[in-house]
C-alpha cells in the first residue's frame, strides 16, 4: 500500500503543475495589439458625423450628468459674454473696441481649455463648444481685419480699387455666415448645461443683419461684357476632389498670366497658352456650402463663378499595442482617410488616454499619425478624435477603443519562471521515482503476483473434469523454505488454480488477483476469497514481513476456501 500510495502522490504533483501552469497561464493576457478599427457608426455614407457626434454627446452627458458642470458652467459663460461684447461692436462698426475685446475672449477660452484638459471632456459637449468658440474667435479676427481694409478703400477709384473690394466683400459674407452658423451650435450646447445665452444671442442678432458689405453684382469693369471667360467644373465637389478652372481672354485683352481668386483669396497666378488658360484647384480648405471665384488679368477681371464644397466623412482608425522591446512602452497609430479613400494630411488627432489625458499628434502626408509612449503597468484603452479644426469640409470623427496591456515585471518573467519550474519538478518527481523502484523491485505489475513471473500456468477447458495436475497442498515445511512473498505468490496461485478448474475461468491466470475473487463474488466461497486475496496484498504491497505463523494462517484459509469451492478434501 505504501508504494500505491507513492504513485499516488506522484500523479497528484503532475497535475498540480499543470494546473498551475494553465491558471497562470490563463491570468495573463497576450500583450500584443487590440486594434480599434473603423470608427463608431461607419455606413460607408456621406451624412453629418460632426452632427452624429454632437447627437452621441449630449446622450451621453442627457445619461450621466456631468459632476463638473458646476465649475465648468461660469467659465462657459466668461466665453460666451465677452464674445458678444465683441458681436455688439462689430455690427456697430466700432472695430478698434472690438479688436481689443478679441484678447479677452482668447484669454476666457484659454482658461476654459485648462479646466477641459484637467477633468478629460474631450469627448463632451463642452469641448464641442470651446473648438467652435476658438474657430470664432479666428473668424472674428479676420473679420475685423478685412471691415478695416474695406474702409481704407472707401472713396479710392478704379479697376484695382473695384477689384479689391469685391474680394473683401466676398470675405467678409463668408465669414459672417460662418460665424453665425457655428454661434448656434454654441448655443445649444451652453444650453444643455444652463449656461444664460440671452447676452450672446442679442449680439449675435444685430451681428448676422444684412449690411452694406455685399459684394457688387457688376463683374469689376466699368463698361461692356466681362472681358475674361471663366468656368468651373464640376460646379461642387468634397474634400479631396479637384476641380478644373477654365477660360479664355477675350475682347483684345492680352497678358502672360492670369490670376484666380477663391473667397476673394489669390490661390493662383496661372500662364496662358495664347488667350486660354487653365488651373486644377484641389479642395483641402474652406467650409461647406456656395463659394465663388474669378479671374483677373491686365487689370480687368472676369465675372463671378460659384462652385459648392459639400462635407464629407472623415474616418478615423486607432491601434494600440505594446512594444515588448521597449518595457513600459506602446505605440499607438492610425489613418485619417474620407470616405472616398483619400488620406487626410497635416489634420490634428487628439488620442485620449483611459478618460484621463490628451495628446495632440499630427497626421503624415499619407494620413497616418504613430505615437509612441510610457504608460504605468496595467490595462490602458486609447481613443482618437478628430474634430474638423481647420479642415471644415470634414466631419468629425470618432474611433473605436483600442485596448492595450502593459505587463509588470513580475508578470513577464511569471510564465518563464513558471515554465522553469515545472519542468524541474517533473524532472525530480520522475527521478525519485525511478530511484525508489530500483529499491522495491518487489512490485512488477498488477497482473499477478511477483513470484509467478515467468511461470505458465495450466490451461483448462471449463468442461475438463479433472486437471491434468493438481498442485500439492502447502505444508508448512515448503512455505518456510521459500522468502516470505515467494510463499504468498505460491499459496494464492495453486489456491486460484485450482478454483478454476472447478468453478472457471479458463483465463483465469491473466487475471488479477481482485478481478478473480471478484469474478467469484457471488459464489459460497466468494466472501472468503476476497479476504484472502485482501491479507495477501497487505503482505504484499503493505510493507510488512509475514511471519511463520501469517503464512501458516494463509495456507489453511486457502485449504478451506477450496473445500468450501467443493475441492476434495485431501
Amino acid at each position: 500500500m505504501r508504494k500505491i500510495r507513492r504513485h499516488v502522490l506522484f500523479i497528484a504533483l503532475l497535475i498540480t503543475v499543470a494546473a498551475l501552469t494553465l491558471i497562470l497561464s490563463a491570468g495573463h493576457p497576450g500583450y500584443g495589439s487590440l486594434t480599434g478599427g473603423l470608427p463608431n457608426g461607419y455606413t460607408g455614407q456621406t451624412h453629418d458625423t460632426r452632427a452624429n457626434l454632437y447627437s452621441r454627446d449630449l446622450q451621453r452627458e442627457q445619461q450621466t450628468p456631468f459632476r463638473c458642470s458646476e465649475e465648468v458652467s461660469p467659465l462657459m459663460e466668461n466665453v460666451l459674454d465677452s464674445t458678444a461684447e465683441v458681436l455688439s461692436a462689430a455690427s456697430e462698426e466700432d472695430y478698434k473696441r472690438a479688436g481689443g475685446g478679441l484678447e479677452g475672449v482668447g484669454s476666457d477660452i484659454k482658461d476654459l481649455n485648462k479646466q477641459i484638459a484637467r477633468q478629460n471632456l474631450i469627448a463632451t459637449g463642452i469641448y464641442e463648444f470651446t473648438q467652435a468658440s476658438q474657430d470664432n474667435h479666428r473668424s472674428l479676427s479676420g473679420y475685423l481685419s478685412d471691415s478695416e481694409k474695406l474702409d481704407r478703400l472707401q472713396g479710392r477709384e478704379g479697376d484695382a480699387a473695384g477689384l479689391e473690394g469685391k474680394a473683401i466683400r466676398t470675405r467678409l459674407n463668408i465669414e459672417k455666415n460662418a460665424i453665425v452658423k457655428r454661434s448656434d451650435r454654441i448655443i445649444d450646447v451652453a444650453l444643455q448645461f444652463g449656461v444664460n445665452t440671452t447676452k450672446f444671442e442679442e449680439s449675435l442678432e444685430a451681428f448676422a443683419s444684412p449690411s452694406d458689405a455685399a459684394a457688387p453684382a457688376s463683374s469689376g469693369n466699368k463698361t461692356g461684357p466681362a472681358p475674361i471667360n471663366l468656368t468651373v467644373e464640376p460646379e461642387d465637389g468634397v474634400f479631396g476632389d479637384t476641380l478644373l478652372f477654365s477660360g479664355e481672354l477675350l475682347a483684345g485683352t492680352q497678358a502672360d498670366s492670369v490670376n484666380i481668386t477663391v473667397d476673394g483669396n489669390n490661390v493662383a497666378s496661372v500662364p496662358t497658352n495664347g488667350n486660354r488658360f487653365r488651373y486644377e484647384y484641389l479642395i483641402d480648405q474652406g467650409s461647406p456650402g456656395v463659394h465663388s471665384a474669378y479671374a483677373t488679368a491686365a487689370g480687368r477681371s472676369s465675372g463671378e463663378v460659384k462652385f459648392t464644397i459639400r462635407p464629407v466623412d472623415a474616418h478615423l482608425t486607432c491601434d494600440a499595442s505594446y512594444n515588448p522591446d521597449a518595457p513600459g512602452f506602446a505605440i499607438c497609430s492610425g489613418m485619417l482617410i474620407t470616405i472616398t479613400g483619400a488620406p487626410v494630411a497635416e489634420a490634428p488627432v487628439i488620442l485620449s488616454i483611459d478618460r484621463e489625458r490628451t495628446i495632440r499628434v499630427t497626421t503624415g502626408s499619407d494620413g497616418r499619425y504613430v505615437h509612441n509612449g510610457t504608460f504605468t503597468a496595467g490595462r490602458h484603452t486609447v481613443t482618437a478624435y478628430f474634430t474638423g479644426d481647420g479642415l471644415t469640409p470634414l466631419n468629425a470623427a470618432e474611433s473605436r477603443p483600442a485596448d492595450f496591456v502593459i505587463p509588470s515585471l513580475g508578470s513577464v518573467l511569471a510564465p518563464t519562471f513558471l515554465l522553469t519550474s515545472s519542468i524541474a519538478i517533473t524532472a525530480l518527481s520522475a527521478a525519485w521515482f525511478l530511484q525508489r523502484s530500483r529499491h522495491n523491485t518487489g512490485y512488477q505489475g498488477i497482473r499477478s503476483f511477483p513470484d509467478e513471473e515467468g511461470q505458465t500456468a495450466p490451461q483448462y477447458d471449463d468442461e475438463s473434469p479433472e486437471p491434468h495436475s493438481v498442485l500439492p497442498e502447502p505444508s508448512a515445511d515448503l512455505l518456510h523454505e521459500q522468502t516470505p512473498h515467494e510463499a504468498i505468490g505460491r499459496i494464492y496461485s495453486g489456491l486460484r488454480d485450482r478454483i478454476a478448474v472447478l468453478h472457471g475461468p479458463a483465463n483465469a491466470a491473466a487475471m488479477t488477483p481482485r478481478e478473480f475473487a471478484a469474478r467469484h463474488g457471488r459464489a459460497q466461497f466468494g466472501s472468503d476469497l476476497e479476504t484472502f486475496v485482501r491479507r495477501a496484498e497487505a503482505f504484499r504491497y503493505g510493507g510488512l514481513v509475514p511471519t511463520g505463523n501469517d503464512l501458516d494462517d494463509l495456507a489453511a484459509l486457502a485449504v478451506a476456501i477450496h473445500r468450501e469451492a467443493g475441492g476434495e478434501e485431501d
